[in-house]
């Protein structure tokens, strides 16, 4: 097996957790037909992080920059993961934890970031970061991230899900198992081993009258369209049922049990009408 290939996958299964805030619980997602054809958010930046484990933290960079409008740095991301889990010299990092550090510590600019190499193993332990960066970084914060839940499969979820804060605009991170193929399809197959990676779905397109999840990957431009991909439907419903498909909302918990009650109330309030 090619170990070269093989160290790239920084992605580990998402433990399960009750605790997770379901988008489809709290929101209304739209339905299918109110979709258009093809829909795809705006990239601000294409990374590359190389051979790396990082795959996480360039994730979930990419869904903060959509956001934000901000060119983010991946390595300090990582570094705040890599505390909030405590284990920085393990290989990689969950999906959940990933989008945690985005909520606990913040995202730093690119541009104030002393560190710029992927590979750079110094960087993935937070107390190598100097204070004043730590704190810039907290401009950056997070307020909280939903599961993707919802009526449908993972994949339209997703779409849907894209579709409902596309004002914002907000991104969905997710992982999948990647091929060992060392030049993956622009239209990967359904993978039947490789490596854990995550991914940043942007959209979804039209692909001779098939409807495809638009992802853009962390490998710059070497690898697919300019460095996207375009998924079916059967490898997404497949991959995230282990790995988990997440999203930023500004919702604070306090905000979300206000929400959860309200959608009760209506229902308790539809059941007194209809036993009036």
């Amino acid at each position: 097996m090619n170990q070269e290939i093989k160290i790239q996958g920084g992605l580990l299964p998402t433990p399960k957790d009750a605790r997770d805030f379901q988008l489809g619980q709290v929101f209304r997602l739209p339905k299918l037909e109110e979709l258009p054809e093809e829909f795809e958010l705006s990239m601000l930046s294409l990374k590359d992080q190389g051979g790396s484990d990082m795959c996480t933290a360039y994730m979930s960079t990419y869904m903060s920059e959509i956001q934000e409008g901000v060119e983010l740095n991946p390595l300090f991301s990582f570094a705040a993961s890599k505390a909030i889990s405590g284990n920085p010299d393990v290989w990689g990092q969950d999906i959940r934890t990933a989008l945690k550090a985005h909520v606990e510590y913040g995202a730093l600019e690119e541009k104030v970031s002393p560190y710029r190499n992927p590979d750079e193993q110094n960087a993935r332990k937070l107390e190598v970061w100097a204070r004043e960066l730590i704190d810039q970084a907290r401009e950056h914060r997070k307020r909280s991230y939903f599961k993707i839940t919802g009526p449908y499969g993972a994949f339209d979820n997703i779409r849907a899900s894209i579709w409902l804060m596309r004002s914002i605009p907000r991104a969905v991170g997710f992982g999948l198992v990647w091929g060992w193929d060392p030049v993956p399809a622009i239209i990967p197959n359904n993978y039947p081993d490789g490596f854990g990676h995550a991914i940043t779905a942007i959209g979804w397109k039209k692909i001779e009258g098939e409807t495809y999840l638009v992802i853009q990957n962390s490998y710059g431009s070497r690898f697919g369209d300019q460095g996207r991909h375009f998924f079916p439907r059967e490898v997404i419903n497949k991959y995230v049922a282990v790995y988990g498909a997440y999203m930023f909302i500004d919702m604070d918990p306090e905000e979300v049990k206000s929400q959860y009650w309200s959608i009760w109330q209506k229902f308790i309030n539809w059941l007194k009408k209809l036993f009036r």
